[in-house]
């Protein structure tokens, strides 16, 4: 519907009707544009005003009565005939707007009385205001309309009015009626393209009127009613969701506002001039006299003042009448504070009076904003500042801002007799380029002149293609929102290109092809006519425990050719389909047995419910193979082994087996056992099942239970029990009988190494086991001073020529008593021993006729060689002899010699000589040697000396030029054993007390000391 006037805002100086701001919320609510005032100078322009207010002709609508508040009191003579004029035209006005209203129509306001009210015939339009501008919003789906205006008395000027628009294969139409006043009402008119479409208007933006030396913050207000918005100040290059916008740089900026379905407002250009630069201004004396002096600061910028800590207000002179320092506060629309100071003199109280320019560069060039020149009396001159700017043409200054009517040349020199505002104007013809960008166009170029940093206007052409959709012009080719639509204003400020844009609508279905969701099922999108293609971005999938591959045009595609959030361009009509693969993994778990696999692993895509599997083979030792199932426990299986089944989650499958074992009981030596065999079943994870013992009988023997070893000797369960079995097995009865054997001392002085004493002697107990005839006990060292120790013998004849050795384990399958037998074989009669000690295995025995000197030196060096090689000290008895009681038996070496009946344990006897003699300690280390020689072959069979790669050795360098050790070594294998290792000790193990003897020869070969080294090793490790 039409608008409705009040009559009491009716302006009987202009005829201007004006629309109450406190209609009711089903009328529409206007207001005049807050910055423009009018210039009294030319009658016609308006100058940029901030201070909210109209001058003389125009008032401001009173936001909280319904008059106007008047700001000029107007002198009415004929006061009745003024009240019948007023009358009779608030009549013309509602006789009108009942009219109006009959149609359902909206109306705009109007400036002037060129102009009533502005319609589209049976359309609803959604008005809006912001800035200077009246905005009205449009959805249709005619393919033409006309725009109607009730035009008033003086209508000569005004542009856009009665005039039919088409709008055929059209997006956007911007259509602009100009008043006679230059006020613009622009009518934004969309196109709808779909049913549910609907309009996005920008209501205002807020901000517009704020100031601030660093940013401000504008707010659009917008409205959809059915989809959140999206707002950009950059032509629709990049959109934000907050509707808020931060400038912090003065300059044009356009605004575009569009809906999630990507469907654009036309794009709307906002000036931004309300960032601050500092304050420049001129403090001076504009008059005086002999008792008063009037200060008048001026400046380019609106200001309030506050003089010498004064309240500020627009009052921009002072009088003073006292000479001193004056200070003002200059305060921009910011709140910036600026001070300044003037000082007046004495000679200032003087009759006089200065004129004034103030200068508006206008973005021009100029030297000088302020000129101030003194009266002579008939005015007085100034010379105005050339003005430049370059690639424009000077036109000269002039009293307003658009600078079309010039009153002064650049450079001129006037007269002043008041004080003037001047405007540098330049001007400069400009040029918009249109590129046809694919399409048909009107015309290639259109020239126009714009003044100064404003702009002058041209029309858009017309734009024509086939079969597609016009957008409009704008400066990026690659936007899908216009700029200018055909036939709008377009504001050029310098050469510029615009590119004709139209459009294919294209539609770009999506199936969920099996997804549970997926983002749209279409998207619409313009394929711009020259473009690459219309960029979507591909929606979102969602399956659950799924993998999300993207789209593609094959719905039966395992492979996706976009992804989720990728950005295609498409020149025509599509359908994808979403592309998801569910992996299924089945987990098999052994449970007890082996499987091939642990995992198998398929996928199904899309609409596909499931895929197939083949199972892993169950492999266990002597187990029945069942196959799968879901519970670990299970006796049973679902499926089998190595087959195929169709799944179509994950899941988890054990193998299911059993084992049956069998227990053989050997009765192993034992009269009779009860049962000869039991079995028993177990299933999965478990490793074991029980079975029961039988019994066990022999004779004479003690039942020990059940080994799992035919020479167990302890038992591993009882007879008559529970035993828990893994696989079959072999049991074997246990059996054992004591045997003792009693060693007496008989003719002997002592014996040592039993485990029990007793009287006479010592006894040593061994058990046989099972099927075994015997059992091993070691016997007891021997001890008798001064003799020989021979061995033990069943008998008590000193004579015995057999028997067992000490400390070599015998066999024995009963019991039995030894008797130790001493004699002297090798010398004439039993010593007189001084004394005695024990290393290892070794007697020790010192005869009373080896000197004391030489007895201690041997003493402690056969100490220190057990303390560096214990492992030579093996069953022996070694002898330190006086040389009268040495008697040397066999060999050429006269200093020691080993002797004895049993293998196993040997004699020594190392010649005490006058003084001592470092050679003897080659020869205790040599002879001991032979006694371990001897002990190796009572352990292992072979003598150390037999061994094949001692034998090697002996033979390579008997033969050799360069032989190691000694002549004597080779004279036989015994004597080779006892010097190798003798120079072996005396070269690595304790060369401290290197003997003479090795001295002169220590040639030792790396193979040698290799063999050597190898036999120390066994010897050490207890001859394993």
């Amino acid at each position: 519907m039409y608008g409705n006037y009040n009559q009491n805002n009716y302006n009987s100086n202009n005829m201007n009707p004006n629309i109450n701001n406190n209609m009711n919320q089903n009328q529409n609510v206007y207001s005049y544009p807050t910055n423009n005032s009018y210039d009294s100078n030319t009658n016609t322009n308006y100058n940029l005003n901030n201070n909210n207010s109209y001058n003389d002709v125009y008032y401001e609508p009173n936001k909280n009565k319904k008059n106007f508040p008047v700001k000029k009191l107007i002198i009415v003579i004929g006061i009745i005939l003024l009240i019948f004029i007023i009358g009779f035209i608030i009549f013309l006005v509602f006789k009108n707007v009942v009219k109006t209203t009959s149609k359902k129509e909206k109306t705009t306001p109007s400036l002037d009385e060129s102009i009533y009210n502005i319609y589209i015939e049976g359309e609803e339009l959604n008005p809006s205001f912001s800035g200077d501008i009246y905005d009205y919003y449009l959805l249709t789906d005619k393919n033409s309309l006309e725009i109607k205006c009730d035009l008033g008395k003086d209508s000569a000027g005004v542009e856009g009015c009665n005039k039919k628009i088409s709008l055929d294969n059209k997006t956007y139409y911007v259509h602009n009626v100009i008043s006679k006043t230059g006020v613009s009402y622009n009518f934004y008119i969309k196109v709808k393209e779909n049913e549910n479409e609907t309009l996005t208007t920008i209501d205002s933006i807020e901000g517009l009127d704020k100031y601030s030396d660093t940013e401000i913050e504008i707010t659009v207000k917008a409205t959809n009613t059915s989809s959140p918005l999206y707002y950009s100040i950059d032509n629709g290059v990049t959109f934000q969701e907050s509707n808020i916008f931060k400038i912090n740089k003065n300059g044009r900026y356009y605004l575009v506002v569009k809906d999630k379905y990507d469907n654009m407002t036309p794009t709307k250009e906002i000036e931004i001039n309300n960032i601050l630069s500092n304050v420049d201004s001129a403090l001076y004396i504009s008059s005086s006299s002999s008792s008063e002096v009037t200060l008048k600061d001026i400046s380019t910028s609106e200001l309030e003042y506050s003089w010498n800590g004064g309240s500020f207000s627009k009052n921009n002179t002072y009088k003073v009448t006292s000479p001193g320092t004056f200070r003002v506060v200059e305060k921009d629309k910011s709140g910036r504070s600026f001070d300044k100071t003037i000082v007046v003199k004495n000679s200032d109280f003087t009759n006089k009076k200065r004129y004034s320019v103030t200068i508006y560069n206008n973005g021009n060039n100029i030297s000088d904003n302020y000129l101030v020149c003194t009266d002579n009396g008939s005015g007085c001159v100034v010379t105005l500042p050339e003005i430049s700017k370059d690639g424009y043409d000077v036109v000269g200054y002039s009293t307003d801002k658009d600078g079309k009517k010039i009153k002064y040349s650049s450079g001129e020199k006037i007269t002043l007799t008041k004080d003037i505002k001047l405007y540098a104007n330049t001007k400069k013809n400009v040029t918009v380029t249109f590129d046809s960008n694919g399409n048909s166009i009107s015309t290639n170029n259109l020239s126009c002149t714009k003044y100064n940093d404003s702009y002058c206007l041209v029309d858009a052409p017309k734009i024509t293609s086939s079969g597609s959709k016009i957008i409009g012009w704008n400066t990026d080719k690659t936007l899908v929102t216009a700029l200018y639509t055909e036939g709008s204003k377009i504001k050029v400020y310098e050469d510029m290109t615009l590119y004709a844009l139209s459009y294919t609508p294209l539609e770009v279905s999506f199936d969920d092809n099996g997804a549970d969701e997926i983002g749209t099922t279409k998207i619409n999108c313009k394929y711009l006519t020259g473009s690459e293609g219309c960029k979507i971005v591909m929606p979102s999938i969602t399956r659950k425990d799924s993998n999300i591959l993207g789209w593609d045009i094959n719905q039966d595609n395992k492979t996706a050719a976009y992804k989720v959030s990728d950005s295609i361009f498409v020149k025509e009509n599509l359908k994808y389909y979403a592309i998801t693969r569910k992996d299924v993994t089945i987990s098999f778990e052994a449970n007890g047995a082996k499987i091939s696999k642990n995992t198998v692993k398929c996928s199904y895509y899309n609409k596909e419910k499931n895929c197939n599997i083949v199972t892993p083979n169950i492999s266990r030792n002597y187990a029945t193979i069942y196959g799968f199932d879901t519970s670990k426990d299970s006796h049973t299986a679902s499926i089998k082994a190595n087959s195929t089944i169709s799944v179509d989650k994950n899941m988890n499958y054990y193998a299911i087996t059993s084992k049956t074992v069998v227990a053989s009981f050997i009765s192993n030596g034992a009269s009779s056992i009860s049962s000869s065999s039991d079995s028993c079943t177990y299933y999965n994870s478990s490793t074991s099942c029980n079975i029961i013992t039988p019994s066990i009988t022999r004779s004479g023997w003690k039942v020990v239970g059940w080994g799992t070893s035919n020479k167990a000797t302890k038992k591993v369960v009882d007879v008559d029990s529970s035993y828990s079995v893994k696989d079959s097995m072999n049991l074997y009865a246990i059996t054992s009988k004591s045997v003792k054997v009693t060693f007496k001392t008989y003719s002997a002085d002592n014996l040592f190494g039993c485990s029990t004493v007793e009287s006479g002697g010592c006894s040593s107990t061994c058990t046989i086991y099972n099927t075994n005839s015997s059992c091993s006990v070691t016997p007891p060292y021997i001890a008798s001073r001064g003799n020989e120790v021979q061995l033990f013998s069943t008998s008590t004849d000193t004579n015995s020529k057999s028997g067992y050795v000490p400390g070599i384990p015998m066999n024995v399958k009963s019991n039995l008593t030894l008797y130790a037998i001493v004699r002297n074989d090798y010398r004439k009669s039993t010593f007189s021993i001084k004394s005695t000690k024990t290393l290892g295995h070794v007697v020790i025995e010192t005869e009373s006729g080896c000197g004391n000197m030489v007895s201690d030196n041997y003493n402690n060096y056969v100490t220190r060689f057990y303390n560096k090689a214990p492992y030579v000290f093996t069953a022996s008895k070694m002898n330190f002899v006086g040389s009268t009681n040495y008697i040397k038996t066999w060999g050429s070496d006269s200093a020691g010699m080993t002797y004895g009946r049993s293998v196993g344990y040997r004699g020594i006897d190392i010649q005490c000589p006058s003084s001592y003699s470092d050679y003897y300690l080659k020869t205790i280390v040599h002879e001991m040697t032979h006694a371990w020689d001897s002990y190796f072959y009572a352990k292992t069979g072979q003598y150390l000396s037999g061994k094949s790669d001692v034998q090697a050795l002996l033979n390579k360098y008997k033969k050799s030029s360069k032989k190691p050790l000694r002549d004597y070594s080779y004279s036989s294998q015994f004597e080779f054993v006892a010097d190798m290792y003798a120079w072996y000790y005396f070269i690595y193990i304790d060369p401290t007390y290197q003997p003479a003897v090795v001295r002169s020869n220590t040639y030792y070969p790396s193979d040698m000391k290799k063999v050597m080294e190898k036999y120390i090793s066994i010897a050490k490790n207890g001859y394993k």
